[in-house]
């Protein structure tokens, strides 16, 4: 699932999630940190909710549009998104008590918070993948 404006993969303090493959990996992928968590999976679940943050940042979504979007829920309905979150910090997040990526705006819903630097030279992705700084691919512009 594509949607528009938002990253093939986000850079998130020495973790590459790569939404597409749905997976979170230690980045640069050929440089040992200490910091950078092992290689995890992301569920569709967790995917959907990190684009529907990237497509909207670095605004807040309210809960009872994330609920409405993603599961059709009203906010009073449920506490599945708080779950999904939480799941996801400890997934991303180096202290997930203390999250600099996904962050809660208090009485309001959830935002997410990326670094859109340009990653230095020699961090640059692997031939063949996703080679955009931002995370989008340029397959629709290679040559043949």
């Amino acid at each position: 699932m594509t949607t528009p404006n938002v990253p093939e993969f986000l850079l998130l303090d020495g973790r590459r999630v790569d939404l597409a493959a749905r997976r979170i990996d230690p980045w640069p992928l050929n440089l040992p940190d200490a910091r950078a968590a092992p290689a995890g999976r992301l569920t569709r679940t967790e995917v959907a909710i990190l684009r529907l943050l990237a497509s909207h940042a670095p605004s807040t979504v309210s809960r009872d549009e994330m609920l409405r979007v993603l599961w059709n829920l009203s906010a009073r309905s449920s506490r599945t998104l708080d779950t999904h979150i939480t799941r996801l910090r400890r997934k991303l997040e180096e202290d997930p008590a203390a999250p600099r990526f996904l962050l809660t705006v208090y009485r309001v819903g959830y935002r997410l918070e990326w670094p859109r630097e340009l990653p230095q030279a020699d961090h640059l992705p692997r031939p063949g993948a996703s080679n955009g700084y931002f995370g989008h691919s340029n397959s629709a512009s290679a040559s043949p």
